[in-house]
């Protein structure tokens, strides 16, 4: 009889570890590289896909977009207004970017920007794009998809049940990613025609960002840097950190990870060893995985 409890104890206890995230936190997973940078400036959105090059973009004239090739040292404005809500590196030449005028994309880095559809995308929307043809756009649960750079546009259909969506990542055109605003991540492998639910073992998270009182995007970020290592960054209601999730099995089991970066707006760059937390009116942290 007690061969027979711990055999049903021990399968509980490996059931809740691969159904769920491992409870224990992974310590000084992230060095800061950038503590605090672009103080006082109406920074809205920023990323950075490695220690050197990044882009930011706020609202009006002082939050117009700007790049830099030195880790932050200097930054120069590109041609182009503000108001950036969302934006995603594909390389260091390839941007795209959501603002007021809609959806725009650049293929210098950042020095000049054109704007591609203006009924996709806009105020508070968030993209995401696996190169300079394919990518999806859109906020709440109302998303557009385009597979000719911008050309043409399709609703994207969303997994069954998703009421608003948290964050999304294209790592192929085929292969994408959808966090939804209860915490449900979704993965598909045929460019959205199909999904597959996957629990990060969070209970009932409450992410930050859709309130929308300042205009804001959901504080979350995914990104798979193939089909089964992949982050995730949020931040929740009731802390005062980001938090990460990683997985090294395709979504079946997640570590977390403390983030020492304040909350705000998280963008991983596309190898996942570069975090952006950008905050409205307060500038960027730039945090690089040990």
């Amino acid at each position: 009889m007690k061969y027979a409890k711990l055999t049903f104890l021990s399968c509980v206890l490996m059931s809740v570890l691969v159904v769920g995230v491992i409870s224990t936190a992974a310590q000084e997973k992230w060095e800061v590289i950038i503590p605090k940078a672009i103080d006082g400036v109406k920074v809205r959105m920023a990323a950075f896909q490695n220690e050197n090059f990044g882009v930011w973009g706020g609202a009006g004239d002082e939050g117009a977009q700007h790049y830099t090739l030195d880790g932050g040292k200097t930054w120069t404005a590109a041609k182009t207004g503000g108001c950036m809500f969302s934006v995603d590196i594909v390389d260091i030449n390839t941007i795209w970017q959501s603002c007021l005028s809609g959806t725009s994309l650049t293929m210098d880095g950042g020095k000049n920007w054109k704007v591609i559809a203006k009924d996709v995308g806009g105020l508070a929307s968030i993209l995401a794009f696996a190169d300079a043809k394919t990518g999806w756009v859109g906020s709440g649960n109302k998303f557009k998809m385009t597979t000719d750079g911008g050309a043409t546009w399709n609703d994207l259909t969303l997994p069954d049940g998703v009421k608003a969506v948290a964050a999304i990542s294209l790592r192929t055109p085929k292969d994408g990613y959808l966090l939804a605003k209860n915490g449900v991540l979704y993965i598909t492998r045929d460019g959205g025609k199909s999904w597959k639910s996957c629990s990060l073992g969070l209970e009932n998270p409450v992410i930050l960002g859709f309130d929308n009182v300042w205009v804001e995007t959901p504080q979350a970020a995914v990104r798979f840097t193939d089909a089964k290592n992949g982050l995730v960054v949020l931040g929740l209601s009731g802390n005062d950190n980001m938090i990460a999730l990683r997985t090294a099995d395709g979504g079946k089991t997640w570590k977390k990870e403390s983030v020492p970066a304040k909350l705000g707006k998280p963008f991983i760059s596309r190898d996942g060893k570069f975090l952006t937390v950008s905050k409205w009116q307060v500038g960027l942290t730039l945090l690089k995985a040990k």
